[in-house]
């Protein structure tokens, strides 16, 4: 057994994400580098990753994805409190319909040219996501979700699970999860997301729940992104769809929370917790 001390506890919950964003860097440099030297041309590189950011993450996620992915099946098998949960077909639906209602909300609120106002960054993400549909779907409907439901919820979440109240652990990697996406409205946004991915996964102790509602947010908005994209319009009615998808939403998390068990580290052996990863 062991018995990590303060500071370990910590570093166990950043490096992970210090390693994230070191992946995403590094994934950045390599395709850069790459395209200056086929090009004979330094700054192409540069304006080729500008110009096709979706292909810098489709590499990056798909090299953190075979990372986290092995670092959770082993966190996995020394934190069991979160992950001894049935695969159940009613979890599956309530959390696809609840995060799909909630992507309809924010996708309305996006449609708000106050709320853009408020947050200019917002155009310059949209524009950082735009590609090809498929790739959209590859990249941010898949790649994306797996690869931070592993990191975040998977690592992050269990590792201060293992010494803190499991509140407090939501809230953390929550927060944590709003900021590896560096500007203020997806800080805010990753962030409420984080938590409803948090209690989902709480409640359910199945990690590929809030990885299905994940993908479920996700398709949702690049789904609508592209509705907007090809009948040409500025604007999209999302607003009669958003308040029935916040209905549901809110009804699809009572229904979970009445129909699930909470998760504690005090359910579990404390020597199980902390033990090998």
């Amino acid at each position: 057994m062991n018995n990590y001390s303060i500071p370990r506890h910590i570093w166990r919950v950043v490096w992970p994400a210090l390693l994230f964003l070191g992946i995403q860097f590094a994934a950045g440099l390599t395709i850069s580098t790459i395209v200056s030297v086929s090009r004979g041309d330094p700054l192409a590189g540069a304006n080729y990753a500008a110009e096709n950011p979706l292909v810098i993450l489709l590499v990056c996620f798909s090299a953190a994805l075979v990372v986290f992915a092995t670092l959770w099946f082993k966190t996995k098998k020394t934190h069991p409190e979160l992950n001894d949960g049935k695969l159940k077909a009613v979890f599956i639906v309530l959390a696809l319909i609840m995060f799909a209602g909630y992507s309809l909300l924010v996708s309305s609120l996006l449609a708000n040219t106050t709320i853009i106002e408020h947050f200019p960054s917002i155009e310059q993400v949209a524009a950082n996501l735009q590609g090809a549909f498929v790739l959209q779907i590859i990249v941010i409907g898949l790649l994306a979700p797996f690869t931070e439901e592993f990191l975040v919820r998977g690592l992050i979440l269990n590792r201060l699970n293992a010494w803190t109240p499991t509140w407090v652990a939501v809230l953390v990697s929550s927060l944590i999860f709003g900021l590896l996406h560096m500007n203020m409205f997806q800080f805010i946004n990753t962030t409420i997301l984080g938590l409803l991915f948090g209690f989902v996964y709480i409640r359910t102790k199945n990690l590929l729940i809030p990885i299905l509602a994940h993908i479920a947010n996700n398709m949702t908005g690049v789904i609508l992104g592209q509705i907007l994209k090809t009948t040409g319009a500025e604007e999209v009615p999302f607003m009669p769809l958003a308040i029935p998808g916040a209905v549901a939403a809110v009804i699809c998390a009572v229904m979970i929370y009445r129909f699930s068990k909470p998760a504690s580290i005090a359910e579990s052996n404390p020597a199980e917790t902390i033990t090998g990863d």
